[in-house]
């Protein structure tokens, strides 16, 4: 799992990278909720913004992705919310 700092009012991309496929879909989640963004799919990755997150808090952000191939990768990140 990967590990990122974000602050309170602060608006930040994440994205998801496939090496060797294409992206068909991706399916991104933020628990236990904040804002996320309509995300944006290219050929070989995905990115989503995140925003609205209380201080104080961890947030799990995951994207799923289903390729070209039909094989399924995800992608799971701790973001942690600090002033």
């Amino acid at each position: 799992m990967t590990l990122f700092s974000q602050r309170p009012a602060e608006k930040r991309n994440y994205r998801q990278i496939v090496t060797g496929d294409t992206i068909s879909s991706a399916a991104w989640t933020l628990t236990p909720g904040g804002t996320l963004g309509t995300p944006v799919n290219e050929s070989t990755q995905s990115t989503v913004s995140v925003s609205a997150l209380l201080d104080g808090r961890d947030y799990i952000l995951t994207c799923h992705i289903i390729a070209a191939s039909l094989q399924e990768f995800e992608g799971v990140a701790k973001i942690e919310v600090r002033s």
